[in-house]
This record gives structure tokens, sequence and C-alpha cells, in this order.
């Protein structure tokens, strides 16, 4: 039974929906994907958004979003899956730094560039600050990711109370290594 909620922080293609999705059906618990969540707000994909509305707009929404999901929790326990640049907000920080200090525990994914960019391809064209200008090479996925990434480790870390390095690490593995540090 969980007994705190888990919130998975990392950058795209981190493994968050995923090991959520495991960790939601060990614990026989209630899965909010932030992402997912959105695009049921939003009405359409959030690639589509960034597109027409941009990002300050899409990040917004977002925050709107994370708020009201960590006051749910507050109530039930749950798995949570944030989107990649959730961190790249102030507010977004804030809360996440709150929930932390409030016993829920805030879990970044972290992964290397090269690992990222190879899971980013096997889904091409639908990470809008990546490929939103044009479909770009895994070596190009690769400093796209590093800059990025580089911009977004700080905050990643900063928010973290429990960092799992899933570079070698099967989906399996990330939920077990969760599980026994969550604890």
């Amino acid at each position: 039974m969980l007994s705190t909620t888990l919130i998975l922080t990392g950058f795209m293609a981190s493994g968050k929906s995923r090991v959520a999705r495991l960790l939601a059906e060990q614990y026989h618990a209630p899965l909010i994907d932030l992402d997912q969540r959105l695009v049921e707000i939003l009405g359409d994909s959030i690639s589509h958004v960034f597109r027409t509305h941009g990002e300050k707009y899409f990040r917004e929404k977002e925050t709107q979003s994370l708020q009201q999901v960590l006051q749910e929790c507050h109530a039930v326990p749950a798995i949570i899956s944030t989107g990649g640049g959730v961190v790249t907000e102030r507010a977004n920080r804030a809360m996440l730094k709150t929930a932390s200090e409030e016993g829920m525990h805030v879990i970044y994914l972290r992964a290397s560039p090269q690992t990222l960019a190879k899971r980013i391809r096997r889904d091409p064209g639908t990470r809008p600050l990546i490929d939103a200008e044009k479909m770009l090479s895994l070596e190009d996925t690769v400093e796209r990711v590093k800059v990025l990434l580089e911009g977004r480790r700080a905050s990643y870390e900063s928010c973290a109370d429990i960092i799992i390095d899933t570079d070698c690490l099967s989906l399996a593995e990330v939920v077990e290594k969760i599980i026994d540090t969550a604890k």
C-alpha cells in the first residue's frame, strides 16, 4: 500500500510515464500523468499546443495542473508522472520542494544525453523542443538534449529528494530501486 505520493521528474524520455504505470500497478495506487491530464484539459496534443500557442502558454497550463494535482494528492496518495520541462518554471520547483518537505517523494530519473537521445529517436516527431523545426539525426538529437539538459540539470536535482540513475537499469530495476529507496 502506498503511504505517500511519489512524484517522478526527469528529462523527456527518461521513463517517467512507464515507470509510473509500473509503480501504480505495484502499489495498486492511482496514477496521474501530468502530460496526459494536460492533453485532456487542452483538448489537443502537447506538440500542437506548442506550435499554436507557444511554450509560455503551455507552461502556464502545466503549472495550474501541477498545483491541482498536488492538492488532490494530499487526500489520496498517488503516483505522479510530470512532464520533462516541469522544472523549468520557478513556481513548479517551489511546489515540488514543498511537496517533498511535506513528505511526498520527488524522484529524479536521471539518464545520460546519449541514452535520452536514443529513446527520443524511437518516437520521432513527438517532442516539440527536439523536432519542432525538422527531424534531427541521432547525433543532432544528442547535441540538442545536452543543451536542454544542461539548462535543467540543477533544477531537477534541487527538487528531488531521490535520484535514480537509469542508464544501465531496466524498467523493473528502476521500479525496484524506487520502492527500496522511498520506504
